[in-house]
């Protein structure tokens, strides 16, 4: 059990400062939080002590990984279905020589020394943060006791099998018809499968699980202050930088729109190049956003706003306080946690809220099934973003849908929402039917999505 949880996540209950500058009242004293995730150095003066490079260099090799899948040339290479799997277990040879602006599909250049995956990874693969690479600090050993996909109890075996699924499909041309080559015959979209997956088994677990966590001496909010190496950043710091940057946001995130940050990047300081490190958006940041700007006149939600500034207010008082958590004076650890889980529940809103989303495209892609309108890819895109992001939910030592399903109950809300949406589409050989249960188990599974997280009503439906 965490030695310092402070508060239950949910029903969304935590009052924070809000989105921007100014202090935060803890008690006897003030912490000055900043406007954008910008921190000084308290070893080096002048330099900032906010590093949190390898997070980005995995939400840039997620966006790689299912790019390479929807490539027909690169996926159907042996490579895909070896035991050294390109940008999962291998980021060199060519790999390395990758331009980072053409990967994340950007308008301007990436400078030094970051425009390449080699120099932007220096060597680290995806598989470093997967679940499971971490036994020490995870709640569960996801290589042996993962959930929600039928047949698969390690979270590595089935990614590597829908890699190699894909790679089979594309090298032997039995995809689906008219569709393109990583869509199957059974309404599966490798690509968006495998990088929502992702999103889950790496930003999530590794930021909330490992870099966030607290139950583990010498590691995330246990990990001592104090310098690493020469580096200009104590050990803490750089856990919940990481934690950040796993969430994906800009360091400006908090001055823009939603509808700004719903894109992967913006020049914050027009100098003509982008920095792959501080002005783009990955994954769950810009889903927050997403989901905010959608219901933002009907039902306001602002999880990416809460998510921003429980990262602001808790790295400020772990720089204010110089010292491990352990020694901070109490309204300030109270602080410290209470920041902490605000921005996790946002987080895990943020994921559920997105599953919902998918939810509804695949109902409106059924709908449109008979119809001129209809297509395959759009029902597996939509179906395999909602299986992706809801296996993510698992990750999170301390998601309300772990708990029993009811009083007494031996199914949790995980296990049941797994069981209603199922592991594929009512699809098979191409075509697809609008099955009336199918359609009854999703609306269910919104439903519960909606009552564990006690969402809007009106927001559900918008989503």
């Amino acid at each position: 059990m965490p030695m310092f949880r402070t508060a239950v996540l949910l029903p969304c209950a935590l009052a924070l400062v809000a989105c921007g500058g100014g202090s935060g009242s803890l008690g006897s004293d003030n912490v000055d939080t900043p406007e954008q995730y910008v921190f000084d150095s308290v070893f080096v003066p002048g330099e900032s002590s906010v590093v949190y490079r390898e997070a980005v260099c995995h939400q840039t090799l997620i966006v790689a990984l299912a790019g390479a899948v929807r490539d027909l040339q690169a996926i159907g290479g042996a490579a895909y279905r070896s035991d050294a799997i390109p940008y999962f277990d291998d980021t060199g040879g060519e790999i390395a020589q990758r331009d980072v602006a053409a990967i994340l599909g950007l308008d301007a250049p990436v400078p030094a020394p970051a425009a390449t995956i080699g120099a932007l990874c220096e060597g680290r693969a995806l598989a470093d943060a997967f679940a499971g690479s971490a036994p020490a600090v995870e709640h569960r050993d996801w290589n042996t006791a993962f959930e929600g996909a039928a047949g698969y109890a390690s979270a590595r075996v089935f990614l590597e099998d829908l890699v190699a699924r894909a790679s089979e499909q594309a090298a032997s041309g039995s995809g689906a018809l008219d569709a393109p080559h990583y869509v199957s015959p059974g309404g599966i979209d490798y690509a968006q499968l495998i990088a929502s997956f992702l999103q889950g088994a790496v930003a999530y677990s590794r930021g909330v699980d490992g870099h966030l966590g607290d139950d583990v001496s010498g590691s995330g909010l246990r990990a001592p202050f104090e310098r690493s190496g020469e580096a200009p950043f104590a050990v803490l710091e750089h856990e919940w930088d990481l934690a950040f940057g796993y969430f994906g946001a800009a360091r400006a995130y908090g001055d823009r729109s939603y509808a700004a940050n719903r894109e992967r990047a913006i020049d914050d300081n027009g100098d003509g190049v982008l920095d792959v490190v501080s002005e783009l958006n990955f994954g769950a940041a810009r889903s927050a956003a997403a989901r905010d700007d959608r219901v933002a006149l009907l039902a306001p939600t602002n999880f990416s706003g809460r998510a921003f500034s429980g990262f602001l207010l808790g790295r400020s008082i772990l720089t204010a306080g110089a010292s491990s958590v352990s020694e901070l004076e109490q309204t300030r650890l109270s602080a410290l946690f209470l920041a902490r889980d605000t921005l996790v529940e946002s987080w895990e809103r943020t994921i559920a809220a997105s599953v919902i989303h998918e939810i509804n495209n695949l109902l409106a892609a059924m709908d449109a099934i008979g119809s001129d309108d209809f297509t395959i890819a759009a029902l597996a895109r939509a179906f395999s973003a909602m299986k992706g992001l809801a296996l993510g939910l698992q990750f999170n030592p301390d998601s309300p849908v772990l708990a029993p399903l009811g009083t007494g109950s031996s199914t949790s809300r995980f296990q049941r929402l797994h069981a209603l949406i199922g592991d594929a589409p009512p699809c098979d050989a191409s075509q697809c039917v609008d099955e009336r249960d199918y359609r009854d188990d999703l609306i269910e599974a919104r439903g519960l999505l909606e009552s564990v997280y006690a969402f809007n009503a009106d927001a559900v439906l918008a989503w």
